[in-house]
């Protein structure tokens, strides 16, 4: 597999005639995905406050806000949800370099819960990858996904308040009751 990433990534790069020094430029066809890095990251912002956390661009990482019970770690912290254009001979490991379908553009998004062990496993885990014509088809996919996630966020989120509203009660009530039965001291 990794040979067959270095070739096609050998023929998307080309040297530069008349040049001194090589200069590569990546040999891609002219399809311009329609979504830009700007929307990406726009979209995420909104769906990281929709969920009540914040999108890091740096990291293109969403932090969820602190909702799980203590020691419960099935629930993520933070989403990494990434935008990526790649070649589509990296997808398949018996692509042919010189076959022109190999080199066609494509595009990726996924969401990678932060989970312990392998985040593929996680029942939260979706890719959506296709040919970059396809781009705003295959966003609309990934963010109706991500409205899914945000929602369950957000049910998860009540009903730990619900809990923990719960237990204070509860707690009121004990405090009153061992405050009712105890004696006063004079």
């Amino acid at each position: 597999m990794r040979e067959l990433v270095q070739r096609v990534a050998r023929t998307w790069l080309v040297q530069l005639p008349g040049r001194a020094a090589p200069v590569l430029r990546p040999r891609v066809p002219p399809v311009r995905p329609s979504i830009s890095e700007a929307q990406f990251e726009r979209a995420m912002e909104l769906i990281a406050q929709a969920m009540g956390g914040r999108y890091i661009a740096a990291t293109s990482t969403i932090k969820l806000p602190r909702i799980g019970k203590p020691g419960d770690d099935s629930f993520p912290t933070e989403l990494q949800v990434l935008y990526r254009r790649f070649p589509r001979g990296m997808l398949l490991p018996e692509a042919d370099p010189n076959d022109p379908a190999t080199h066609q553009p494509y595009v990726s998004f996924d969401e990678l819960p932060n989970t312990p062990g392998d985040p593929r496993q996680s029942r939260i885990y979706r890719t959506f990858t296709g040919e970059a014509a396809a781009s705003g088809i295959l966003f609309r996919k990934f963010l109706g996904w991500l409205k899914i996630l945000t929602n369950a966020v957000n049910r998860y989120a009540r009903e730990a308040e619900q809990e923990t509203a719960s237990v204070r009660i509860a707690r009121k009530w004990l405090m009153e009751r061992v405050r009712q039965s105890e004696p006063l001291h004079a």
